[in-house]
């Protein structure tokens, strides 16, 4: 690192980056302010702070809120690396599940969850008792809700293509299709995805990005 990198480096308040990416968040001065818990006036405070040193008005006001510059958006990006990073540089060594008070929330299908939250609430009773745990229901896109602070964890039938997520591969799901005994389709003995369309389905409710 040379002295110059150094110097505006000792120059920028880490609290900052926080806070600027709050605002991309929230894209709302009120409801960021509410989010760090701070009073308005502070926060833009932090916001006039964050322009001097970046040069750049970052956000453009408007009825429903703030719009983001370009230069904020490509600050955006910067930040979903960075911050990450600087939790882990700064949080404590050690973890002690059996001390940890957090609230995880999960975003997962129906039927995945009968089949896993029994056993899986089991094991956190004993190795990590005061953990909560909050079920959302299945996202078309769950990385972006990650990406948002929406959710923390999510079960999803494919693995994002972005290094910035991690993904484990937990089984393998075996379609199965029920019906009544006098079903038409009963009578095929090589069923077709576009013969099954041909009749009502009970579908599974999987919420859609807004």
């Amino acid at each position: 690192m040379t002295n110059e990198t150094a110097q505006q480096l000792s120059r920028v308040d880490l609290n900052l980056l926080v806070t600027l990416d709050v605002l991309l968040r929230e894209k709302n001065v009120t409801r960021a302010a509410e989010t760090l818990h701070l009073s308005q006036s502070a926060l833009s405070r932090a916001l006039k702070r964050l322009r001097t040193t970046f040069d750049d008005p970052l956000f453009t006001r408007v009825a429903s809120g703030l719009v983001p510059t370009p230069k904020a958006l490509q600050l955006e990006t910067q930040l979903r690396n960075v911050l990450p990073s600087l939790r882990t540089i700064f949080s404590e060594q050690s973890f002690i599940p059996k001390e940890c008070k957090l609230t995880f929330s999960i975003s997962l299908p129906t039927f995945i969850s009968s089949a896993l939250m029994p056993s899986l609430m089991r094991q956190l009773s004993c190795d990590a008792p005061l953990v909560n745990i909050v079920e959302q229901p299945a996202k078309a896109n769950p990385f972006t809700a990650i990406d948002q602070g929406q959710i923390d964890f999510a079960f999803h039938y494919s693995a994002s293509n972005t290094k910035r997520f991690i993904s484990q591969e937990i089984g393998t799901i075996f379609p199965q299709l029920f019906d009544r005994d006098e079903h038409p389709l009963l009578t095929s003995t090589s069923l077709k995805v576009e013969q099954i369309l041909e009749y009502p389905l009970i579908g599974m409710v999987v919420e859609q990005d807004r």
